[in-house]
């Protein structure tokens, strides 16, 4: 028998709205705000997701990039309670 392979399912991108955020550019919305002032954001037309990297340019968020957001989100939150 075969085993079957789980990939995540990422989300539906209307072919439409790509070629329309190659030609106007992405239309931005914050999904998720941490404390440490980092952002992710999620573009409304063709719903891929970014992130800013340490100079402040948008960059795709990818698995690694979400940990370096969460590891520093715990990192501030430690710092500021021992500073309390």
């Amino acid at each position: 028998m075969k085993s079957l392979e789980l990939k995540p399912q990422q989300p539906k991108r209307n072919q439409i709205a790509a070629v329309a955020c190659k030609i106007f550019g992405h239309k931005y919305r914050i999904t998720k705000r941490y404390q440490s002032h980092l952002k992710e954001f999620e573009c409304t037309h063709c719903k891929k997701q970014y992130t800013l990297d340490g100079y402040g340019h948008y960059t795709p968020l990818t698995p690694k990039m979400r940990r370096i957001n969460e590891v520093y989100e715990n990192f501030y939150i430690t710092k500021m309670s021992r500073t309390s």
